[in-house]
Parts: structure tokens; C-alpha cells; sequence
């Protein structure tokens, strides 16, 4: 597609970043908007198995410290805010209104958004004082605050691609290693086997 053809579909507001970069060159935005997109594809799938794994193991916690339904006990909605309670409560009447009310299937519906808002501070004390080993068994020597500040970044990018957002103005290399860290904090294995499939660092590598 042309330049003019681009900016028809989705909006000068939209096309105009990779306008900027390209020293506005229309035919060069037009492939950093095809690089955009593959960067956002390239990174689809390293996101996608950081989001189970950080499900996994977050829900293991918390069940162990609320219990199976760790997002109806009072302690837990105490000190969530209130996007995460809303998000929460969602995500529960998703799975209801689908029939499905098990426990496994209430966590299916909790968003990579909310998981990443329990890491953060407020819930060290009540929850990851005890059991950040569980969460992230081979991180040591760091402070646990770092934990939301690394996956804070990683939500971003995430919904940046989500959104077809531009992904110019980001640090790709530094997140694609923060991913990589995130992972290997859990799992050195799961990290190692993400690392040998991603091809987010040939993507990179030929930005226009």
C-alpha cells in the first residue's frame, strides 16, 4: 500500500510518527509501518507464554495465601484498587456468562494488566514477602519493587501492540531482554527454550 493509501485506512493522527521518523519520506514510513508490524508480531508469542507463566505461578501464590478464590477474600480486595477490583470482578462475570465457573477458568480470564498489578509494592507484605520464591524462585539479590517496574515496561509494550500503537520511540532490545529476565526469574529452562524461538532480535535487525 501506498503512503496515501495507509494514512486513508487508519488516520493521519496514526500515520504521522512514522512520517516523523522517516524524515518524511512517505515511502520509508511505509515500511517502518510494516517493521512496526512485524515487531508486534515477533513479540506476540515470547508475551503470550510470559502472560501463562506469570498466571501460573501468581495464582499459586495467591491461592495459597486466600485460598481458591483468592478474588473474593476481603483481605486480597482490601488492598487492590479499584481498577483491579473492577478488573477482577470481570473477569469473573466473563466466566460465568460463558458457563464456566470453575476456578481454572475464573483465573483464564484475568488479564495480563491485572496479574501485573498484583506484583507490585502493595502487595509485598500481604503476599510476596512469603512467597516471592514461589513467583520467581531464581531471583536473588534484587529488590522485589523492581519486579513491577520490568513488567510495568512489558505491559506497555504489550498493549502498544495490542492497540497497532508505534513501537518506534521504544527501547525494543533492552524489553526483549527484560522479557527474557522475567521468564528466567521463573524458569531458566522456559527462558532458555524462548530465547531459541524468538526471532524479535532479527525483526529488530532490519528496521528500515
Amino acid at each position: 500500500m501506498t503512503f496515501a493509501a495507509l494514512e486513508q485506512e487508519f488516520g493521519v493522527a496514526h500515520m504521522a510518527p512514522y512520517l516523523a521518523a522517516a524524515g518524511g519520506l512517505q515511502a520509508r514510513a511505509v515500511r517502518l509501518h510494516t517493521w512496526n508490524s512485524n515487531v508486534g508480531a515477533a513479540f506476540h508469542r515470547p508475551l503470550g507464554i510470559l502472560e501463562v507463566a506469570i498466571r501460573s505461578r501468581a495464582d499459586l501464590a495467591l491461592t495459597t495465601v486466600f485460598g481458591p478464590h483468592w478474588w473474593q477474600d476481603q483481605d486480597f480486595l482490601d488492598q487492590a484498587t479499584v481498577v483491579t477490583r473492577r478488573a477482577v470482578a470481570d473477569a469473573v462475570a466473563h466466566a460465568q456468562a460463558r458457563g464456566r465457573v470453575a476456578h481454572d477458568d475464573v483465573v483464564a480470564e484475568i488479564t495480563f494488566g491485572t496479574w501485573v498489578a498484583i506484583l507490585r509494592p502493595r502487595f509485598f507484605d500481604l503476599v510476596w514477602r512469603a512467597h516471592q520464591r514461589t513467583m520467581f524462585p531464581n531471583r536473588w539479590g534484587m529488590k522485589f519493587a523492581s519486579v513491577a517496574t520490568t513488567a510495568d515496561g512489558l505491559l506497555r509494550l504489550r498493549n502498544a501492540i495490542v492497540h497497532y500503537e508505534p513501537l518506534l520511540a521504544m527501547n525494543l532490545a533492552d524489553l526483549h531482554q527484560d522479557l527474557l529476565d522475567m521468564l528466567g526469574w521463573m524458569s531458566h529452562q522456559l527462558a532458555a527454550q524462548v530465547h531459541a524461538v524468538s526471532f524479535v532480535p532479527k525483526v529488530l535487525a532490519d528496521r528500515p
